[in-house]
């Protein structure tokens, strides 16, 4: 097969992917980028891909190609978000040699891991001694808006409802509803009083599929957060509104 004939038949493929994804409720434009594994919950919306061991649940979208993300319904990611490596504080150096082999092309250059006496068994570098992880998770709950160009120290993890402002730099966990910003990022306020924020957590509204009422003419009071949970709780008793559950999908090599 030529050349242009292989190109051809993986760019068919490729579309076949993309044409396939978003039939399955992952909204993603061609020639994306995509890094496996993957599981997601339909429907969500990737602007620009996304990187690896990733969990993304309904209605929620992002901008940036992120990775290391579980990540709840509802949620909305802007341009530009990281999830910052960590190195140890408490070990002999903060230099990743004791758990990375940065420099092993290096030594095996200088032999000091000779190859054995058949060259067609290749001898394996040894491993490094010490485990460490040096990019952990991060955690968003349902209904979190992060901001553009947000870092996340690795094993952060963000309440309900929460916003992040852009530019923020977060070390520590996020309450429910907090809305927190700077450098590290602190908490600026609530986005409710705490009576508000209790009736918000315990409808647990984003267990539904709210995106689509207005095609049914029915009308909620989003401007009104309590008003809106009542009409909900009204929708859910009248069976006119159940909740949501799509099962989720998984992508894996």
């Amino acid at each position: 097969m030529s050349e242009e004939n292989q190109n051809q038949n993986q760019n068919i493929n490729q579309k076949d992917l993309f044409e396939t994804l978003n039939k399955m409720g992952c909204i993603i434009p061609q020639g994306a980028s995509l890094s496996l594994p993957f599981m997601f919950e339909p429907p969500i919306k990737l602007f620009s891909g996304i990187g690896t061991n990733c969990k993304i649940g309904a209605f929620s979208y992002t901008a940036t190609k992120i990775s290391y993300l579980q990540c709840g319904r509802y949620c909305a990611i802007g341009h530009g978000v990281e999830i910052l490596s960590d190195h140890p504080t408490n070990f002999l150096s903060t230099h990743v040699f004791p758990y990375q082999d940065l420099f092993e092309k290096f030594y095996i250059t200088k032999d000091v891991n000779p190859p054995p006496p058949n060259p067609k068994k290749k001898k394996p570098p040894p491993p490094p001694p010490t485990n460490f992880e040096q990019i952990k998770p991060i955690t968003l709950g349902n209904d979190v808006w992060i901001g553009g160009h947000v870092k996340f120290r690795g094993g952060v993890k963000v309440g309900n409802g929460a916003i992040i402002g852009a530019g923020s730099v977060v070390t520590k966990d996020v309450p429910d509803y907090a809305i927190v910003a700077g450098v590290p990022a602190k908490i600026i306020r609530f986005r409710f009083p705490p009576q508000v924020i209790a009736a918000l957590l315990e409808s647990r509204w984003w267990d539904y599929d709210l995106t689509h009422l207005h095609w049914q003419n029915i009308n909620i009071n989003f401007a009104e957060p309590l008003i809106a949970l009542q009409q909900i709780k009204s929708l859910v008793e009248q069976n006119i509104l159940q909740k949501y559950d799509p099962g989720w999908k998984k992508l894996q090599r």
